[in-house]
């Protein structure tokens, strides 16, 4: 049995990541309390699974929180910020991050 206060030291260092359905017919399925809680959301959505079928949406799964690799350089002209995320990540939320001002 996973001890909750050594897996949040794992999880706090990056070594894992909670994951997010994106629904299709060969979505992964999790186990244990989150696979029951995916169901049951799934289930009250009213959609049946048949409409991914038809629809050839296979589902996958993503990583519920970014871990970019980030870069910042001063240059003559000002400041290069360059990154690399994983897929399902957005640039414009992480540049957001950047740009935001106190106030």
């Amino acid at each position: 049995m996973n001890k909750p206060e050594i897996e949040q030291v794992r999880f706090d260092a990056h070594e894992f990541s909670f994951t997010a359905p994106i629904y299709g017919y060969k979505m992964s399925q999790p186990f244990g309390e989150p696979g029951r809680l995916e169901a049951k959301v799934f289930e009250e959505s009213g959609v049946p699974m048949e409409t991914f079928e038809g629809m050839k949406l296979t589902g996958t799964r993503r990583f519920g929180r970014l871990t970019p690799r980030i870069k910042v350089a001063e240059t003559q002209s000002g400041v290069r910020l360059s990154f690399m995320l994983n897929k399902g990540g957005y640039a414009t939320t992480l540049l957001r991050e950047f740009i935001k001002s106190e106030g």
